[in-house]
C-alpha cells in the first residue's frame, strides 16, 4: 500500500459514524506485519527504507508520525 507497485483505494472515514456499514471482511483486528513507511533521503546517495508495524482495526490502519519510535529503519 502506498507504493507504485501496490496501489490501493482508500478514503477518509468519519470516526463518529458507526461501524454498521463496515464490510464483514474488514471487521476485527489484523496484524499486517511490517509495512514500508517511506524512504529516508537524509543521505541522498543511499536512501534507506523506514518501516512500521501495521495493524488494522475494523478496516482502519493508523500510521504513526515519522519521528515516532514506531518507525524503524
Amino acid at each position: 500500500m502506498g507504493c507504485r507497485e501496490f496501489s490501493a483505494d482508500f478514503r477518509l472515514i468519519d470516526l463518529k459514524d458507526n461501524s454498521a456499514n463496515l464490510p464483514e471482511e474488514l471487521a476485527g483486528e489484523r496484524d499486517l506485519g511490517w509495512m514500508l513507511y517511506d524512504l529516508d533521503y537524509s543521505n541522498a546517495d543511499e536512501p534507506s527504507p523506514r518501516f512500521f508495524q501495521a495493524k488494522m482495526s475494523d478496516g482502519v490502519i493508523t500510521v504513526p508520525d515519522w519521528s515516532s519510535d514506531e518507525v524503524r529503519g
